[in-house]
């Protein structure tokens, strides 16, 4: 978590005072920091990849004809660049990259769940529809559940593999319960999709504060056309991992 809000750049809140970090030294890490104007209106989000590696198959289940697997995992989180914000209205200012990946690993439990692209879309339209569709599943996990918004995180393929793990290093256990219910989460899932009216994504529905790429490359309504078809049974053969991941 330090690296996502002390990377260069970012504007740090502590003890009511803000502070921009002006470096960030590795071993041992330190981040300098330097006050700023208390009415400085600003915040900053991280930019950022999640790659995951697979360790140990910890338990599966078959969930409308998907196998969902319960596994350990080993998570790198690279922070590439960051979003300056309105503090008050939230509305995005800018967007700057860094001048080098700063990455950190660390080791926890999550689920894979392994879905099947749509053959007609481009490689782009399914990474929208995955993504979109790893947001509402994690939102509708938090509800079912009952977990906070940090909980869970998410990374998800073009080739239809979707990763959702405990945010903790060494795994909190809430993954697991997601996989347990995920027929709830599922439909509920598809209930946020398909409910919502808006063109295709927003934040009442696929839109996450916690976005590793500042909510782009989503889809909505492709999300709609994927769990729906999860939902009833007839999702498709999936295919082995491949292209970019989507945070």
């Amino acid at each position: 978590m330090a690296l996502r809000e002390l990377h260069p750049g970012a504007i740090y809140l502590h003890g009511g005072r803000s502070y921009i970090v002006v470096d960030l030294r590795a071993r041992p890490w330190r981040a300098v920091v330097r006050r700023v104007p208390a009415d400085l209106d600003l915040v900053t989000q991280a930019l950022y990849t999640s790659m995951p590696r697979e360790g140990a198959r910890l338990g599966v289940r078959e969930v409308r004809g998907v196998e969902v697997e319960y596994l350990e995992l080993s998570i790198r989180d690279s922070v590439y660049g960051y979003v300056v914000r309105r503090f008050g209205g939230g509305e995005t200012l800018d967007e700057r990259l860094l001048d080098r990946e700063y990455s950190y690993d660390f080791r926890t439990k999550g689920i894979l769940i392994s879905l099947a692209p749509e053959p007609g879309w481009s490689e782009m339209e399914n990474a929208e529809a995955f993504h979109a569709a790893e947001h509402a599943l994690i939102t509708a996990a938090q509800m079912v559940l009952g977990a906070s918004q940090t909980d869970l995180g998410g990374v998800s393929f073009p080739s239809g593999h979707i990763y959702i793990y405990d945010s903790y290093p060494g795994g909190s256990g809430v993954a697991r319960m997601a996989m347990e219910r995920m027929e709830e989460v599922l439909r509920r899932a598809y209930e946020l999709v398909s409910g919502c009216r808006c063109e295709d994504g927003c934040p009442r529905c696929i839109y996450s504060p916690y976005c590793g790429n500042n909510n782009k490359i989503l889809s909505r309504r492709r999300a709609e056309k994927v769990l729906g078809a999860w939902l009833v049974g007839e999702m498709g053969r999936p295919v082995e991992r491949s292209g970019r991941p989507v945070v």
